[in-house]
């Protein structure tokens, strides 16, 4: 099974899952609006591993950052990403 490691957090992914899709699935917050690749609202830092984009994102991402709502795991089926920081502050559920 593919992996996602958000902090100390280690997520499944399923086959066709994004990366958000995922990050929701375990309760995680993260900011988003458009879930389409356009507004980068998702945005965050590729701390480790690869994605891949099924379409090519209009949003503007540097080579470190990946956004999570148009964001697939690449074959290697592991990636970390690093929470910006209002995000990894939210009060996660218990």
């Amino acid at each position: 099974m593919a992996i996602l490691k958000i902090g100390q957090r280690q997520i499944p992914v399923r086959r066709g899952q994004s990366l958000l899709e995922a990050a929701e699935q375990a309760e995680i917050p993260v900011e988003y609006q458009c879930r389409n690749g356009f507004c980068g609202a998702c945005r965050q830092k590729l701390k480790s591993g690869s994605v891949k984009y099924p379409n090519p994102p209009l949003a503007y991402c540097e080579d470190d950052e990946v956004l999570l709502c148009c964001a697939y795991l690449d074959e290697d089926g592991k990636a970390t990403v690093s929470l910006s920081e209002s995000e990894s502050t939210a009060k996660q559920p218990e």
